[in-house]
This record gives C-alpha cells, structure tokens and sequence, in this order.
C-alpha cells in the first residue's frame, strides 16, 4: 500500500465519518475492507485487531500487541515493545518500543524512533528526522536526519598530518607520486581523460592522500586517517577510509566500504556487499540529501549523523562499533 495513497484514504475517511457523541468507536465498510474508527487509543497488553484502524488522536498501545490491517495515527503514537504493525502511518511523532515489527513501512510527519531491535521490512520515513537505536533498522531510512543514538569512545586519536601523498589530476601534468607505496607499479597506473587515473591493482596507502582526481582501483583502496579526497574513488573490491577523514566525492565499492571514525561525506556511498559508517561519521551536502546504499548490509555505529536517505537490501540497522583485530589482536598485546 502506497503511503501517499494511504494517508489520503485515512484523511477522507476521518473526514466522513463524524465523531460519536459518547465517543465510542465506530465500524464500518470501504472498499472491501472493515475500518475501525477511534476518537483514540489505549489499548492493553496482547491486544489483536484485524480491521484497518484509523485514530483521530493519539495511540498508545501495550507490549505484545498486534495490527495485521494498515493503521492510521492522527496524534502521535507510541507501540509497545514486541508488537506488530502491517503498516502504520503517523500524523505526529512515532515512537516505536524495543522489538517492535512494522511488516511493511512506517511514515511519521514528526520525528520517528526506532528503539533497540525495533524493525521494518521496508520504508522507515519521516519529514522531521529518524533516530534508531542498537540493532533497530529498516531496508530504507529516509529522512532530513538519520540519527544514531549516543556516543561511544572510539579510542582513535587521528594524527596531526605533516605530509601528504597527493593524487592531482591528469591535466595538470603531473603524475601521483607514489613510488612509496608498497606494491605500486609505475605501469599499472594510467590516465582515463583529463580527470582520472586508473589502477590496475590494489593501493593501500601509507600516509594521508589529498585526492584533486577521480580514481578508480580495480583491485582494493584504502587510505590512512586525515585524507582529503576532493573527488570520485572507485574500486573494484574493497574500500577503507581511515578516521577523521573528509571525502567530498561519490565512493562507490563493489565490496565492503567501510568510513572509519568520524569521517565527514558530502558525496553518494555505494558498496556491493557491507557497508559501515563508524562511530561519529557525518553526511551532508548543501542543496540535497546524500545517498547511503548496499546491495547487501548497512551498519551504522553510535552517533552517526546523515541527512539523506539510507538502504540497504537486506536491512541496514544501528550496531555497536566492531572489535578490530580479534584474538590474535589480544593475545599480540598481551604477549
């Protein structure tokens, strides 16, 4: 069910269906379908409707309950953990509890909340702002802000940078210097035009880039934290930011792509498989929203900020930072 269709549906059926003297709920039939008119909700633990349920007020229902018709929220509403929604469209602000399930998309005019475990099986939006709390998410976030709660100690202090690796582009007539890159081979680095160099294997760098050019790496890219890429990056594999890093082009990865800790983004990020944005990163861009996008998962840690849209094919969800290094990490530092 469209959420514009729907939210047009509910209003002109509000519209028709003049309130109750007693207040009392009304029923009737449109389009097939049972609807439940309510002055407003609050419903107990465990409660079941079927019918398609529009509230002029706001709704408030306990934990456990279940909505299996489309729902409609003139006020602001408040689920209860480990209920169930088919659809739920909200005039005001939505706060849905922990575990809560929306089976197909929520839409609030005010702010929506996703708390821990909450998720959706499509389209989570809202014209004010989304803040999504550990392991809650949805395919689609969209949304002037889309908020990661709290903030978490990173423990990664960037380096102050004192030189950089510079990529300037090929119209300049200089080429990237980077004979102290291990493994880079003169040859395997050409020019595409007057704007790109292309790779033909893998660049790990050892010190902070300042990119001027668009870059494509078939194999994998990863730069060291405080870099400046002022253009496009490419890769053929996978692609790793470092921290404090500002990336002002479209990243676009065909595996994992993953920005370290509080990075900053104004351009579109597109990965083949997973895609994590770490603890404190930004994305914004003046004029419109940023696009976040995995063909497989999203991750996004504590306190990350995007103003834009988000999704995911499997589902992109809020998850504490990960552990790099494992066992092997331990045992190095305790050995």
């Amino acid at each position: 069910m469209k959420q514009v269709v729907f939210r047009d549906q509910a209003r002109a059926w509000l519209t028709l269906a003049r309130p109750s003297s007693d207040g009392a709920p009304q029923v009737f039939t449109a389009a097939g379908r049972r609807v439940v008119v309510s002055e407003f909700v609050n419903c107990p633990d465990q409660f079941q409707l079927r019918e398609t349920l529009l509230v002029r007020g706001n709704m408030r229902c306990g934990a456990g309950s279940r909505f299996d018709g489309p729902v409609y929220v003139g006020g602001d509403c408040v689920a209860g953990k480990n209920s169930q929604f088919d659809v739920l469209c909200v005039e005001g602000s939505a706060t849905l509890g922990p575990n809560v399930q929306v089976k197909q998309w929520v839409h609030a005019l005010g702010r929506l909340e996703l708390r821990a475990g909450a998720r959706v099986g499509g389209a989570a939006t809202s014209d004010s702002g989304i803040q999504v709390g550990i392991d809650a998410g949805a395919v689609l976030l969209f949304a002037p802000e889309v908020v990661t709660a709290g903030r978490l100690p990173t423990g990664t202090d960037v380096p102050p940078v004192t030189e950089f690796l510079e990529v300037p582009a090929p119209a300049s007539g200089k080429r990237p210097q980077l004979g102290s890159v291990r493994g880079f081979q003169e040859s395997k680095l050409t020019a595409l035009g007057a704007d790109t160099w292309v790779y033909d294997g893998s660049l790990h760098l050892p010190q902070p880039v300042l990119l001027t050019s668009k870059l494509v790496v078939r194999g994998s890219f990863v730069c060291p934290p405080s870099s400046l890429l002022e253009d496009d990056v490419k890769c053929g594999g996978s692609l790793r930011i470092g921290a404090g890093s500002l990336c002002r082009g479209n990243l676009i990865s065909r595996g994992e792509l993953t920005l370290e800790e509080e990075c900053l983004f104004s351009g579109d990020l597109d990965a083949g498989t997973l895609l994590r944005l770490s603890a404190g990163a930004r994305g914004f861009r003046e004029g419109g929203p940023v696009s976040v996008t995995s063909r497989d998962r999203l991750l996004l840690e504590p306190n990350v900020v995007v103003r834009g849209h988000i999704r995911a094919e499997t589902g992109a969800r809020a998850t504490q930072p990960a552990v790099e290094g494992g066992l092997s990490l331990l045992l190095a530092e305790n050995g």
